[in-house]
């Protein structure tokens, strides 16, 4: 007699007890997909600042005065002093410009914060306050193009990208946060995040250097060459090497050290539910075995079976556990990170990964259950002389 036992009639005839082991199993691709697809919402938006905008444009701000224009620089008033610190900040911008072979054009600038709130943190990025005729230039180094609005024309104008328009809740006509004497009067489509615009009479900050430049990865290094020194004391520059290390350190390991610890604690309370439920899966099926085992079916052969209504259940679940969770995705695309100027890795191989090893693991530990399981059948004639 074939010693192969088909798992479609009992995948065919029990069909509820099935159905609940593959909804786990769904549900644990989703949760752990989900989980990874949420929780990266603030990496994947912050990372473009600080990966893509350095290539671009790199930020040159002396926070202590004294640096650039001296301990003895004679000045009795902040306003007179914030005079001297300007001429010499446009001094040392032209000599950036001119002497540097890497650098297109050096902006002397007011500056603006712009902010992006990225789900669970928020990340700042510097902007330019300048006189209204720099600005078509300023913004021809970003590609940026005026979508709706106008143009800053007046004291105290901005202009701000559509995504940070949708991320802040903006619409034209608003002050910018924090900064109650700028108000927006257009907006414009980049793939970079931006804010600028016109500075305001009554705003009396100091002006700081915007570098366009192409190739310059570290600024420190590539200012000496021409005998400019940054110091970190009293100084603050931002290049792709300082923003990608700041990106690295509060955002990826901030966020991974959370993700982690979520993710494990998931994946163990999947397993143990698994178990429940496939333990109680099987204990229904003993009288089953017990019964092939005695009109001649090896525990081989029942091993080969089970493991066939495994492989289906486990594979079935992936299928379904994949379509929904794509959907929602792309629903919560369509519904939320859009409308949010959010950004999200909708493909993320790396979760794709951890979802199939799981599954490999999930697989593995119940092979205990099943081997304990074949271990305890025992033929009819045996089951009989156990009751005597």
């Amino acid at each position: 007699m074939s010693q192969t036992l088909y798992a479609r009639a009992y995948l065919k005839n029990n069909k509820k007890r099935v159905a609940t082991l593959i909804i786990s199993l769904t549900l644990c691709i989703m949760l752990n997909y989900l989980t990874s697809f949420l929780l990266g919402i603030s990496m994947e938006t912050v990372k473009p600042l600080c990966y893509e905008v350095p290539k671009v444009m790199q930020y040159l701000s002396y926070n202590d005065m004294d640096l650039l224009i001296g301990e003895d620089a004679e000045y009795e008033t902040y306003d007179e002093g914030i005079v001297l610190f300007n001429a010499e900040i446009e001094k040392l911008a032209q000599k950036i410009e001119n002497d540097c072979d890497k650098v297109k054009r050096a902006f002397p600038a007011q500056v603006i914060d712009g902010e992006l709130r990225a789900l669970f943190a928020f990340w700042y990025f510097e902007g330019a306050l300048m006189d209204k005729q720099y600005i078509e230039e300023y913004l021809g180094y970003y590609d940026a193009k005026l979508i709706e609005g106008r143009m800053p024309e007046g004291d105290g104008e901005v202009l701000i990208d559509s995504m940070t328009m949708k991320n802040n809740g903006y619409k034209i006509g608003d002050e910018v946060k924090y900064y109650t004497l700028y108000k927006i009067v257009g907006v414009v489509e980049s793939d970079y995040n931006l804010i600028c615009g016109t500075p305001h009479p009554d705003d009396d900050s100091a002006k700081q250097i915007f570098i366009f430049s192409e190739g310059i990865t570290n600024l420190k290094n590539e200012l000496a060459t021409i005998g400019v020194k940054l110091d970190s004391s009293g100084m603050y520059w931002t290049d792709y090497e300082s923003a990608t290390e700041d990106y690295q350190k509060n955002m990826v390991d901030a966020i991974e050290g959370s993700t982690n610890i979520v993710y494990a604690g998931i994946v163990i309370l999947m397993c143990v539910a698994l178990c429940v439920i496939y333990i109680t899966f099987l204990r229904d099926r003993h009288s089953e075995w017990c019964l092939y085992a005695s009109i001649g079916y090896s525990r081989k052969s029942i091993y080969l079976s089970i493991m066939r209504e495994l492989s289906f259940t486990f594979i079935l679940s992936l299928v379904i556990g994949a379509a929904i969770t794509a959907l929602s995705v792309f629903l919560i695309n369509v519904l939320y990170i859009t409308p949010s100027g959010l950004l999200g890795n909708s493909l993320d191989t790396e979760a794709i990964k951890d979802v199939l090893r799981d599954f490999l693991v999930f697989f593995a530990i119940l092979q205990i259950p099943v081997r304990y399981a074949l271990y305890r059948i025992k033929t009819i004639d045996a089951l009989g002389d156990d009751l005597y």
